[in-house]
């Protein structure tokens, strides 16, 4: 996680908590510190000590094609000599709370195995890359030219970017402001970025990479065509070579376009699946949710052949949602109606990003689905891949 500068930020009031260590009983405070104007640390004092700490940074984040408000969580660390006192658990439901407070629909984050789904996270996209040898790689040729990326190259590679994600499941949404790819694969800091350009000098790719000793790292990459991909091919081969590095490894969906443009050089493929670690979200707010994705379950419904109608309530624990379809029609309604389904947040947080598809849930313990609503949730819900660039984790 690349850490906020904290000069200039504003303090909420603390939240004081007390709790039972043992041997005596001590008083704590969480601090809310606004850092920016869409970041948030939170620090846990104990005796005039910072003992526990952790960012929220508040993102737009796609489901199929419409934005939600999240809360990315990054940097979550206790000192040593203080861990295993509960400091992290506190502070991970202060965070929930502080997501709540700034109408964050989800929370999100990056997580260690087995400790986030305590606090309602669950996996919620698979992690990809493919590994191309640096001789093979050197076959591309493209008659476009590249050039390192500069700041003001941003609005033209954030329209691509915008293009080639406008309908994935967990992408963010990178606002007019955004000008740098901020993060590097495995959490490191920004590497370098090039730009393809056409014959009117018009960008049509780019790519963001890092070179450290003999790993080349590519950790986003996009263009317009299979002639932009040729010429950042070459370049990122080319650089590879030089620096020694037998392949080079693209961190991108296994079934994007970019995967399959680099059949034609041959690749060895590797797809995570974790459990219970890794890319994790949780519903902070399950109505507001549901509002903001309606568009999106319309639009999976109007792409269907059959006239649907029918109503459901889901309950999850966290509260209940309540849907009618009319005329393949979703709309949200106000109070309990029609088929009542019990699916708990973590595993809906998984049917909604597509990570899990509806039989798949259904035979999970705390599930319970009808049978005579499957086929509407199966296609309100489909299986379908997510994916978050590296450079816009947190």
């Amino acid at each position: 996680m690349v850490q906020p500068n904290l000069h200039n930020g504003l303090t909420e009031h603390p939240t004081y908590i007390r709790r039972d260590l043992g041997e005596h009983l001590s008083e704590y405070r969480i601090h809310r510190n606004r850092t920016s104007a869409n970041c948030w640390k939170l620090d846990l004092t104990t005796d005039g000590e910072e003992v526990s700490r952790l960012w929220i940074f508040i993102k737009t984040m796609r489901i199929g094609s419409v934005g939600v408000r999240i809360g990315g969580i990054g940097g979550v660390g206790t000192n040593r000599d203080h861990r295993h006192k509960g400091f992290a658990s506190l502070i991970m439901h202060e965070s929930t709370a502080l997501m709540a407070d700034k109408n964050c629909d989800m929370g999100f984050l990056f997580g260690i195995q087995d400790f986030y789904d305590s606090f309602g996270y669950a996996v919620c996209f698979s992690d990809s890359m493919i590994h191309v040898n640096t001789k093979d790689l050197r076959l591309a040729r493209s008659g476009l030219i590249t050039r390192a990326y500069r700041k003001s190259d941003a609005r033209q590679v954030r329209r691509i970017y915008n293009q080639a994600n406008g309908a994935c499941s967990a992408s963010v949404v990178r606002p007019p402001s955004w000008d740098r790819f901020e993060m590097a694969a495995d959490f490191k800091s920004q590497g370098k970025a090039i730009v393809a350009l056409d014959a009117a000098g018009r960008i049509v790719g780019y790519a963001a990479f890092r070179i450290e000793g003999q790993r080349c790292t590519v950790h986003e990459i996009s263009g317009r065509n299979n002639d932009a991909r040729n010429a950042l091919s070459a370049t990122l081969a080319r650089r590879a070579h030089r620096a020694e590095c037998d392949k080079v490894v693209f961190h991108v969906p296994a079934d994007g376009p970019f995967a399959d443009y680099c059949a034609r050089y041959g690749y060895r493929s590797e797809c995570h699946h974790p459990r219970n670690a890794g890319p994790m979200a949780r519903i902070i707010r399950l109505k507001p949710l549901f509002k903001k994705i309606v568009p999106e379950l319309n639009l999976r419904l109007r792409n269907h052949p059959a006239l649907l109608n029918g109503a459901l309530t889901i309950e999850t624990g966290i509260g209940s949602v309540a849907l009618s379809v009319q005329n393949s029609s979703v709309r949200l309604n106000n109070g309990p109606q029609g088929i009542q389904v019990r699916i708990p947040q973590l595993i809906l947080t998984q049917l909604i990003l597509g990570y899990r598809s509806v039989s798949d849930i259904s035979t999970d313990g705390d599930v319970n689905i009808p049978s005579n609503c499957r086929s509407l949730l199966q296609i309100l819900f489909p299986k379908h891949k997510a994916y978050m660039w590296w450079s816009d984790r947190f």
